[in-house]
């Protein structure tokens, strides 16, 4: 990266001012590349089902107030075959 001076001389200034904006725009370019296309969570997951992959899409969502709670995760369908299979017990009763 090159650094450069800048005097108090407008002259110097206009003549530096193109240097110090390719400088910069080149700078930004390549400290910010372009991301490549996502991949699927069908291509990672492959023997995942497609209530699983639904629920991973819901809750790997990047902007918070668009994400997946606790509370709506665990009602998605992907776990009603496990609440079905369990049975949670009573709680117990005091006397």
């Amino acid at each position: 990266m090159r650094v450069f001076f800048v005097f108090a001389s407008s002259k110097k200034l206009v003549i530096l001012l193109p240097f110090l904006l390719h400088s910069l725009l080149s700078f930004v370019r390549l400290s910010n590349p372009p991301f490549p296309p996502p991949l699927s969570f069908q291509t990672l997951y492959p023997n995942c089902s497609s209530m699983a992959i639904d629920l991973l899409k819901k809750l790997l969502v990047f902007e918070p107030g668009e994400r997946m709670d606790a509370a709506a995760a665990l009602n998605h369908p992907y776990f009603d075959n496990m609440k079905a299979n369990s049975k949670i017990p009573d709680p117990p009763i005091c006397r």
